[in-house]
């Protein structure tokens, strides 16, 4: 489980411009907020601008894939996404230098947040039951690409995160999932946030903190960390997100698509501009 700022918390520093399309000539009254504008932000991503998804879809036909995968109907659906914070350039940058640099911004559930690591895990998984059985009952190795080093086994993925905030703690698993276990039901339905932990269980905020302070430099390191300045990218496998806003790299690479998601104002989406 990691923290996310709540939308509602940027939404009010936004600010609203008219976005001119030259090529169009259509425009575009949007909201927009810097990232750099949004203090403690941590957010899931996902852009439906990668190929992997249809080759030759448009991005609403994407974003409609996404969007119906994410369903109550489909909700057992197990999808990827990466965890940004402030500063980190884990892949929106490198997503921006192949031309991939927009995405949404999720609400993903406390617990439909499920394995982590602080580089792509080749994952396979599609639903919740084949996560289970690949990272929780195997020791499969990974189907190496770029990232995990080879050797990793699908389960040593499974308890990256807990695994350091125990460290950090220096506490037993018992001592973890008993306070965990206290933030989840003082939460409810509630999405975890940094100040909201810090309320609950102030030890165990700061434990997150100094977690999310640590950066991967190398591919070696994908256990130690989540967030990464380099040009690969971390991986989370989650279920039922809500598309809660977009984000882009540059306002001039934004497609006409997002940019109407953008403009409709019952979608209430504000765009987070990733860099300056």
């Amino acid at each position: 489980m990691l923290p996310q700022t709540s939308p509602a918390e940027y939404h009010k520093k936004a600010k609203t411009i008219t976005i001119k399309k030259e090529r169009s000539g259509k425009e575009y009254k949007v909201r927009i907020v810097k990232r750099s504008e949004i203090p403690n932000f941590h957010a899931y991503v996902h852009t439906p601008e990668n190929v992997a998804l249809q080759k030759d879809a448009s991005i609403l036909q994407n974003t409609a894939k996404f969007i119906l995968a994410s369903n109550d109907n489909l909700s057992k659906r197990v999808l990827c996404a990466c965890y940004v914070d402030g500063t980190s350039k884990s892949f929106v940058n490198k997503r921006f230098w192949e031309g991939y640099g927009s995405g949404f911004i999720l609400q993903v559930p406390n617990n439909k947040q499920y394995v982590g690591a602080g580089s792509d895990m080749e994952s396979t998984a599609k639903d919740r039951n084949h996560l289970l059985s690949v990272y929780y009952n195997k020791n499969d190795l990974i189907n190496h690409g770029q990232s995990v080093p080879k050797g990793t086994k699908t389960s040593d993925l499974k308890g990256i995160i807990s695994y350091n905030i125990k460290n950090i703690l220096n506490i037993s698993d018992d001592e973890y999932i008993k306070r965990m276990d206290k933030i989840k039901n003082t939460l409810g339905d509630e999405i975890l946030s940094l100040e909201r932990m810090s309320v609950i269980d102030s030890e165990m905020a700061d434990a997150y903190k100094q977690f999310l302070e640590r950066r991967i430099e190398k591919d070696a390191d994908f256990n130690s960390a989540i967030l990464r300045d380099d040009y690969a990218w971390n991986e989370i496998l989650i279920s039922e997100p809500k598309i809660a806003d977009i984000y882009t790299t540059h306002l001039d690479r934004l497609p006409d698509e997002l940019l109407e998601l953008a403009a409709n104002p019952e979608n209430d989406f504000v765009i987070v501009l990733m860099y300056e």
